[in-house]
């Protein structure tokens, strides 16, 4: 069974780990048995995603792992267009996602 689920990062500077400055959302495709196992490979992921890099303005940052915020469970074959996320969103969300970053 597939799975598609959500996971939460926060990124921070590197030397000022307390100060969350931008967050990621990232949705990855999961194969198992059921949701718990869904969630335990999809939480396996995220943890395995924390890394230290340079941004594009010179400052290292980390990325760390929140939370697996939900799980999704595909119910179609996968083929090309098959939906692997949705979700509704509320006005002020959808302006916020919509919305491009401050350069």
């Amino acid at each position: 069974m597939f799975y598609a689920a959500a996971i939460f990062y926060h990124i921070s500077p590197v030397d000022q780990s307390e100060v969350i400055y931008l967050w990621e959302e990232s949705i990855v495709l999961i194969n198992a048995e059921n949701e718990e196992d869904a969630r335990f490979e999809a939480e396996r992921i995220g943890h395995g995603h924390v890394s230290e890099y340079e941004n594009a303005n010179g400052v290292m940052v980390r990325t760390e792992f929140f939370c697996v915020q939900r799980i999704f469970q595909i119910l179609n074959d996968i083929t090309s267009g098959t939906e692997i996320f949705s979700r509704f969103l509320r006005d002020s969300e959808a302006t916020s996602l919509l919305s491009p970053f401050d350069d």
